[in-house]
């Protein structure tokens, strides 16, 4: 049992005011805009191809690559380098030097190979649309105003998540889901948090959060989904695709993490990656990072076993998400638009929230023209508006519960 009977409810719902009004055109409309403008990319042939009009190598070449391997039955051969660029130079269609390793779970095979049965655009098209509106319409579920969709679709992370047809929006679907679902059904809200699996790294804090805040049946669930998918996986493609996807994770850590390439670090969205991109040692920054994912756990924990509103600690556990990980790229942050979700489903935005926003929007816009840790700073600004809201929450409890202690004792 939850103790989801404790929680207060979030601040009242008031009319939308001016400034909530201006910024929700506005970001309609460039969420608008740009959904034209990728249509219009993809219609000429201008987004996907390079100037000799072959398909690009992008990381979505791996996922469709990979997908076709699985689609022939050769499943196995996704984690074999040479198999792997044989796809991914017949995607593109003509030779690679250089291809993309695929690092994921066998159970991301089934997702792959869907993909696969189409043509190369198509698969990209379906999936970037596919996911930004899934998400989008969960963003809107838990803001409660339709006109969130549109909002959505308007940060800089979603552009860093569509142009290359990344999964970041996906994955951002699945954990508003889980947490939109969580409260009212358990059971369906386990059950997605188990797809979460094929990107581990990011489904961390979930346990402790599920097991501190007593859903109980969402952990059950949560873990019956993920051993369902780990046996059917096995069963489809050969339990052997496990034992090379676990061997294969070492080369995964040496290849993002444990490389002395500068160029690597300004994409490492992490306290790791900063540390390193300032010239920080390997340990160095893997003790800041650890020192910054043991503080997360201890607050997560301590937070969802709290009475704060629910809207809050979804927030917090979401913003949480991108700083508990060494592991996070910039395509990952579309988590933050399921995060401040969670803060306006709570109540209205006022000066400081605005500011905060324009930080995390800002630092990941200037990302896109120079690389460097712009997450670390985006979700820390999100947190500190999560934090400053429990801090509010907190002062208005203590204040009710002293004028419910005056009234208590004062004389008849």
């Amino acid at each position: 049992m939850s103790v989801a009977q404790d929680r207060p409810a979030g601040r009242p719902r008031v009319a939308p005011s001016s400034t909530e009004k201006l910024v929700f055109a506005v970001a309609s409309g460039l969420g608008v805009g740009y959904a034209v403008c990728f249509a219009a990319l993809c219609a000429r042939h201008a987004l996907f191809f390079d100037g000799a009009g072959h398909p690009m190598l992008m990381d979505f070449t791996q996922f469709w690559a990979a997908g076709g391997l699985a689609l022939h039955g050769n499943a196995i051969g996704a984690y074999d380098p040479r198999f792997l660029h044989a796809a991914e130079s017949s995607a593109v269609g003509h030779p690679l030097t250089h291809f993309i390793e695929w690092f994921y779970p066998p159970s991301f095979l089934f997702a792959a190979m869907a993909l696969a049965y189409f043509p190369a655009l198509t698969a990209f098209i379906l999936w970037t649309t596919g996911t930004l509106v899934v998400q989008a319409g969960i963003v809107a579920g838990i803001a409660k105003r339709g006109a969130a969709a549109f909002v959505a679709t308007a940060p800089p992370w979603v552009m860093l998540g569509t142009l290359t047809g990344q999964d970041g929006l996906f994955s951002a679907a699945i954990i508003g889901g889980v947490l939109l679902t969580l409260e009212r059904r358990p059971v369906l809200s386990g059950i997605l948090l188990g797809l979460l699996s094929y990107k581990p790294q990011l489904g961390v804090l979930f346990p402790v959060a599920l097991a501190f805040g007593g859903y109980w049946r969402a952990f059950f669930w949560a873990c019956v989904s993920t051993a369902g998918l780990l046996v059917l996986s096995g069963a489809t493609f050969g339990f052997a695709t496990w034992a090379a996807f676990l061997h294969g994770l070492s080369g995964a850590a040496q290849m993002h993490l444990a490389t002395n390439d500068p160029a690597m670090w300004p994409k490492i969205q992490s306290a790791y990656g900063l540390a390193r991109w300032l010239g920080g040692s390997a340990g160095l920054a893997m003790t800041l990072q650890i020192l910054l994912s043991a503080a997360c756990l201890l607050f997560i924990a301590r937070l969802w076993r709290s009475k704060a509103a629910y809207a809050l600690k979804a927030a917090a556990l979401v913003a949480a998400v991108p700083l508990v990980t060494p592991y996070e790229f910039a395509y990952d942050l579309p988590v933050l638009s399921i995060a401040i979700a969670f803060l306006y489903r709570d109540g209205p935005f006022d000066r400081a929230d605005w500011f905060g926003l324009a930080v995390a929007l800002f630092s990941v816009g200037i990302f896109v023209m120079h690389a460097y840790p712009a997450g670390l700073l985006a979700s820390g600004a999100v947190g500190a508006l999560v934090c400053r809201r429990l801090w509010r929450e907190k002062l208005s409890r203590n204040a009710a519960n002293r004028t419910t202690a005056v009234a208590i004792h004062a004389p008849a």
